[in-house]
Formats: C-alpha cells, sequence, structure tokens
C-alpha cells in the first residue's frame, strides 16, 4: 500500500515537473488546453490578431516600396520634361539657333521621348508593369451588338465570374420631341423663344435678340407681304421654320448639347437626341 501511494505522488511530482518544463521553455504559461481553456482560447484570438495586423503591417511596407519605385520613376520623367523644355527654349533663340542646332535639338528631345517610353514599358515591381496602361480599368462584352464602353475604378465588380447578363426587351431608340403643330406667319413675327435643356446644360434662344437671324425673318416676310402671289404663305412658313431650325442646331452645338434639330416631313420642329439609350 506504502508503494501504490509513493508511486502516486511520484507521478503527480513528475507530471507537474513536466508542466514547469514546459512553461519554462516555451515562456509561456498556456502550452494546451489543459491548462486553462477559456485563457488558451483568448490566447488564440489575440494570437490570430497579432498574426493579422503583421501581415497589414508587411502588406503596407510592399505597398510604400512599390510606390517609392514609382515616384523614382515619375521624379526622373519630371528631369526629362524640364530638359525638353529647355530644349525648346533654346530652339526659340532665332538669332543664335541655326539649321544643325535646331535639328540637335530636335533629335535630343526624340530621344528623350523615347527614353521615356521605355521606361514607361520597363518599370515593374516585382511582375507587375507600373506605367503601361495594364493597370487601367477595363472589360469585356460577350454577345452580338454588345460593346463595352467604359469603366471608372469605383466601377462595382459583376457578382460572379459570368459578368452581368444583359435582356433587350426592345430596339434602343433615341429620345425625340416634336411641336405638335406649325409656327404660324404671325407667331414668328411677334417672336418665338426657344430653351432646351440637358443633363447640366442649357440654351436658350429668343429670334427677337439674334440680329441675323431676325434681319433674315424681316427679308422673309417682306418678301411674302410685296408678292404674296410668288411668295405663298405656306412656302414662306416652311422657309422660316427651316431658318429658325437651323439657327437653333447652331445655337445648340455651341452650348455643348447633344441634339439634333430640324423640321420633320409634316413641317414641324423636331429635336432628336444624337445617342441611343
Amino acid at each position: 500500500m506504502a508503494a501504490i501511494n509513493s508511486l502516486r505522488h511520484l507521478s503527480s511530482s513528475t507530471n507537474d515537473t513536466k508542466k514547469n518544463l514546459e512553461r519554462l521553455s516555451s515562456g509561456m504559461k498556456i502550452n494546451s488546453a489543459a491548462d486553462s481553456p477559456a485563457e488558451l482560447m483568448i490566447s488564440e484570438q489575440m494570437r490570430t490578431q497579432i498574426s493579422g495586423l503583421n501581415q497589414a503591417v508587411k502588406n503596407s511596407e510592399t505597398s510604400i516600396s512599390m510606390v517609392q519605385t514609382a515616384e523614382g520613376v515619375l521624379s526622373e520623367f519630371s528631369s526629362m520634361l524640364i530638359s525638353m523644355r529647355q530644349l525648346a527654349l533654346h530652339a526659340a533663340n532665332d538669332g543664335a539657333a541655326d539649321e544643325k542646332m535646331l535639328q540637335a535639338d530636335q533629335l535630343e528631345v526624340e530621344e528623350l521621348l523615347s527614353t521615356m517610353d521605355r521606361i514607361a514599358v520597363s518599370t515593374q515591381f516585382g511582375t507587375k508593369v507600373l506605367f503601361d496602361g495594364s493597370n487601367a480599368v477595363d472589360g469585356v462584352a460577350v454577345g452580338d451588338g454588345l460593346t463595352f464602353y467604359s469603366a471608372s475604378p469605383v466601377t462595382q465588380q459583376a457578382p460572379t465570374k459570368q459578368g452581368y447578363s444583359v435582356d433587350i426587351e426592345q430596339v434602343a431608340a433615341r429620345a425625340e420631341v416634336n411641336a405638335g403643330r406649325r409656327m404660324s406667319l404671325e407667331e414668328i413675327e411677334k417672336g418665338a423663344s426657344f430653351v432646351l435643356k440637358e443633363n447640366n446644360r442649357v440654351m436658350e434662344m429668343d429670334t427677337n435678340e439674334e440680329r441675323n437671324l431676325k434681319k433674315n425673318i424681316q427679308q422673309l416676310l417682306g418678301n411674302f407681304r410685296r408678292s404674296p402671289e410668288t411668295f405663298s404663305r405656306e412656302n414662306t412658313e416652311a422657309r422660316l421654320a427651316d431658318l429658325i431650325a437651323r439657327s437653333l442646331q447652331k445655337k445648340a452645338d455651341e452650348s455643348g448639347l447633344s441634339v439634333i434639330i430640324a423640321i420633320n416631313e409634316n413641317g414641324m420642329l423636331t429635336v432628336k437626341h444624337k445617342h441611343y439609350g
């Protein structure tokens, strides 16, 4: 019986010694779930967070290195651009520059441009080329009649590898607005005001305030009054409407509106957008 008790105490002492040696060798209080399950869980969570933070630091260091590489190239580009500007100013000195000097300046500029192109296509960070345009936003369209138009860095990616599906339910058409009736001679003589708005662009025109237009209108009206047999009302109204439509089109182009203004087959003013949508 005494021998069994001695063996039990020896085993307990041995286990305690093993735990102490394990803690001493690892430098940690908790080495297994048997030491403290709750504390081990907290410890593992903290170790996971530490590992993630360490990787984030490494990622930041890698990004900084890439930016520094790009910065060095841009600095070199800046020096080359300054050199080209100096060459341009030198070539602009007509008093001292002769044909050979101008040719030498031109050759040096071309060499600098060639060097910039070579640097742009060969500058890499790892296997990633930085300045060849391959990092620009791009996309593809698969299907008859579909074309990739454009994207920006904030454009969201497609939710699946197959991309976005497009269901075409009707043929694309252009926005169009037609006048309800023709403009009469009396209305044109009094003057007409037009306002066209497209997004943030606005075009305004008053026939009485457009000097050349008003002069041409008065000329056509004068012809009609002097000789209504030769210049009929219908013909005069059609010519006046066409004159106003052309003036509106010119005004719209100057204002940056993407519209087509004309007189339709019924003799009424029509405004049609240039793009389908």
